[in-house]
């Protein structure tokens, strides 16, 4: 608990931090059912120097949540925006790719949440909606695809707000961004792993069905 700025956390600061972390995994969960999956998040620029540091000091959390837990699977999500004045450290496209690749390098049983809106956020900001530009992101993407596990999807409402509406806020209206950018998605994913997850991080029920709707006119089997 003592690391945090100004109560802000700072993750993956070192291996007892993970440790920690660990032992709190495990008083959290108690006597239930042991998770399948545990999402974290990364550690901000400024705790963790290099993604290499970063997953080895994960790599002390893992090794004592699977000796318990031994089927559990791991993601890491990318994130843009906080209230600390360090950029995270897994954020933009090229430190996502950068993950990938240390990841395929390496014996772990972590994989990516692909937080697709974060991407552009990290890019343009949270107010500009997405044009073809977005593409080009996603083609980016490809050489590390299959390190991809889970996909979070939500859309902005009308003031740009986070979660507050379907991919229509996301995306620029009449430019064909929205259906080119989740075609390549889907053709991207389209590799035969069987069970990647779908997050949709949405308050509406109509967001949602929406979203599902994009999703399956591109192609997505969605189960």
């Amino acid at each position: 608990k003592a690391s945090h700025r100004r109560g802000v956390p700072e993750l993956w600061s070192s291996p007892q931090w993970s440790e920690e972390f660990g032992q709190f995994i495990f008083r959290l969960v108690g006597t239930s059912a042991p998770p399948d999956v545990i999402e974290i998040h990364p550690p901000f620029a400024c705790t963790t120097s290099s993604i290499e540091d970063f997953l080895d000091t994960y790599t002390v959390f893992e090794s004592i949540v699977r000796d318990r837990f031994h089927s559990c699977e791991f993601v890491v999500e990318n994130r843009s925006g906080s209230k600390h004045p360090s950029p995270f450290l897994v954020s933009g496209v090229d430190s996502i790719v950068a993950l990938g690749q240390a990841l395929a390098t390496r014996s772990l049983h972590l994989r990516i949440a692909l937080d697709l809106p974060q991407v552009y956020t990290a890019h343009w900001g949270s107010k500009q909606q997405v044009g073809m530009e977005g593409l080009d992101l996603i083609q980016r993407l490809r050489p590390i695809h299959a390190q991809i596990h889970t996909l979070h999807l939500w859309g902005r409402g009308a003031s740009g707000g986070a979660h507050s509406g379907g991919l229509d806020g996301l995306f620029a209206a009449g430019t064909g961004a929205k259906e080119a950018c989740l075609r390549e998605l889907c053709q991207m994913l389209d590799d035969g792993e069987p069970d990647r997850h779908l997050v949709l991080e949405v308050t509406r029920q109509s967001d949602m069905e929406a979203i599902l709707a994009d999703l399956q006119n591109a192609g997505f089997a969605v189960r």
